[in-house]
């Protein structure tokens, strides 16, 4: 099956409110001077709904795509506009297709694309990720964003939000006790070492109805816990929950605890691609058998340069993924955004 690489940019002026806005197609392949139109294809690709914004909207009826299809990994040589002015608008992210959205016309490096096709071929498992920048998303960047996975420890983030959010109204308090152990202590342990008994306990004693209640409001299709005490997840899904959690941690003094659990946090995988100069809140997710999968989900915060969120997903284990390259890879593209921008 063979996916294409494609970029759409949003208009410059949009509407006050709109998390994303509208698409607007190149239609003269002219302005397209850097040659970042490389195929990538995945012998793995699977079925999955495609997602939309946390707004849940669809972008407007006089939104036009183009996409660019290449014939071989050099430079394209053949182009066809899949979408014209009058036809439906095309999803914003479509299956086995990584696709960037910007607002300025910025394009990756062609040697950073290339590398990109290169790892996303060579993935042996079914990955999606997806990065978006803590401005407001004037720039994203997804690979099956929309795919749905075990979300495994990642729904812990979900409770310890929606708790610390009860503590800064005041409606819980991080020293009263759940049995023998603090409200307190439990996330700390939920979080820092990713405790399933800390994690049930905290669950339990609020309520699924109200977690998944909680990441509905916030605009996600999963991220609801099941009878099962679990809950699946997708990569978009996962940004919208982290930018809730950067907007609560920004606020107020309570938030700034939660960010500082999320920093110390164990296993921080991205840290360790990344290296120094970084600070980056993040909860891992693991899983074994059946419901196989290894996710990240990060919060990249950059003192010089745009932050962003980046959350990952894939039916890997921590030594069979393509975590590593991914982030590094994106990373790269976001300091050629800065420089581009004129960060």
């Amino acid at each position: 099956m063979s996916a294409l690489w494609t970029h759409k940019i949003k208009p410059l002026s949009v509407k006050a409110g709109c998390l994303f806005a509208c698409v607007l197609v190149m239609t003269s392949l002219a302005s397209c001077t850097n040659n970042t139109q490389i195929p990538v294809s995945n012998d793995n690709a699977y079925s999955a709904e495609s997602q939309e914004t946390s707004a849940a909207a669809s972008v407007s009826s006089d939104t036009t795509l183009t996409t660019f299809q290449a014939t071989s990994t050099s430079p394209a040589t053949t182009t066809s506009v899949m979408a014209a002015a009058t036809e439906a608008p095309a999803p914003r992210f479509q299956n086995n297709i990584f696709t960037m959205i910007d607002a300025i016309g910025f394009f990756p490096s062609t040697d950073l694309m290339t590398q990109m096709k290169a790892i996303i071929n060579s993935d042996a498992y079914r990955t999606g990720f997806y990065l978006k920048s803590l401005d407001g998303g004037s720039i994203e960047m997804g690979y099956n964003p929309g795919g749905e996975y075990f979300g495994a420890s990642t729904i812990k983030s979900a409770v310890a939000l929606y708790i610390y959010r009860e503590v800064a109204a005041g409606r819980m308090h991080l020293d009263a006790f759940i049995g023998i152990e603090s409200i307190g202590s439990l996330l700390e342990r939920m979080l820092n070492v990713s405790a399933n008994d800390a994690y049930a306990t905290l669950r339990d004693y609020v309520g699924s109805a109200k977690i998944n209640a909680l990441t509905s409001s916030l605009g996600c299709r999963t991220f609801q816990i099941s009878s099962r005490g679990w809950a699946q997840a997708t990569p978009i899904d996962a940004a919208i929950l982290w930018q809730a959690i950067y907007d609560f941690c920004s606020s107020c003094d309570t938030g700034k605890l939660f960010m500082d659990q999320l920093i110390n946090a164990q296993w921080n995988e991205v840290k360790d691609a990344l290296g120094d100069g970084y600070t980056i809140p993040h909860k891992y997710g693991y899983m074994t058998g059946s419901l196989a999968v290894y996710s990240e989900n990060s919060l990249i915060l950059k003192t010089n340069g745009q932050s962003y969120i980046f959350t990952y997903y894939t039916t890997g284990t921590p030594t069979d993924n393509t975590l590593a390259g991914v982030v590094q890879l994106l990373d790269q593209m976001m300091i050629e955004y800065d420089i581009y921008k004129g960060t």
